[in-house]
């Protein structure tokens, strides 16, 4: 009888290790699918960075394009000047013809 107690002691050890052997392996898996996640959370944080990248040359093309605007701002001011300096050009060479008509114009009164 005292066999048959070991017999039985030996049994339920034996059911303990397979219980704990399976808890083991569970909390393997478990572990695994953690890591799994971490992996996953590293990538997302990369895509974060990667978005903040996005968004500053997105700061920077909006800039370029004001830039821009201002660039198409200047030229319509220089077209502007030179068409001023067109008409002042243009003014100067009516006086040069008014000097000459102001002389015809004693003349015709003497």
């Amino acid at each position: 009888m005292g066999q048959y107690g070991s017999h039985l002691t030996d049994t339920h050890g034996n059911l303990y290790l397979r219980i704990l052997r399976k808890s083991i392996e569970k909390i393997q898996v478990s572990l695994k699918s953690i890591e799994k996640i971490q992996v996953s959370l590293k990538s997302i944080e990369k895509i974060q960075v990667s978005l903040k990248s996005i968004e500053k040359i997105q700061v920077s093309l909006k800039s370029i394009e004001k830039i821009q605007v201002s660039l198409k701002s200047i030229e319509k001011i220089q077209d502007s000047l030179n068409s001023t300096e067109k008409i002042q050009v243009s003014l100067k060479s009516i006086e040069k013809i008014q000097v000459p008509l102001k002389s015809i114009e004693k003349f015709k009164f003497h």
